[in-house]
């Protein structure tokens, strides 16, 4: 079976539709036609829609016939980079816009805070 075939197999299964599915992605519709005339989707791309699938990439792929995608721990920076992914690319923009003034001001805090450490020095007059 092929990689369009289980896609839609699995679609059908949770009863979405491909448009829905690729458009939440951020991808264009025109995809599944590309897919069933032979095209396949890069390695990002189907594991974006694996795990929209809630299925493994080895599944879509006919590796298996087993579904269930891998066990995983996830780690807060696998679920920030999900999450960031999932954005439009404007958004994304602006969380790492909104992150680096995060960065400036730690920093800056971290300066002041430095600064308040420091004992005070006696000036010595001559």
């Amino acid at each position: 079976m092929q990689i369009a075939q289980r896609i839609e197999n699995e679609l059908k299964v949770k009863g979405i539709s491909a448009r829905k599915m690729l458009a939440e992605l951020g991808y264009s519709p025109s995809l599944v036609g590309e897919w069933k005339k032979g095209s396949e989707p890069s390695a990002v791309k189907l594991g974006r829609i694996a795990g929209y699938l809630n299925v493994s990439v080895d599944y879509l792929m006919g590796f298996t016939d087993d579904p269930t995608p891998p066990k995983k721990e996830f780690t807060e920076h696998d679920k920030i980079n999900y999450e960031l992914s999932r954005l439009s690319p404007s958004d994304q923009q602006h969380i790492l816009e909104q992150v680096e003034l995060l960065k400036i001001r730690a920093e800056s805090l971290n300066a002041i805070r430095k600064g308040l450490e420091q004992k005070p020095r006696k000036l010595q007059l001559e």
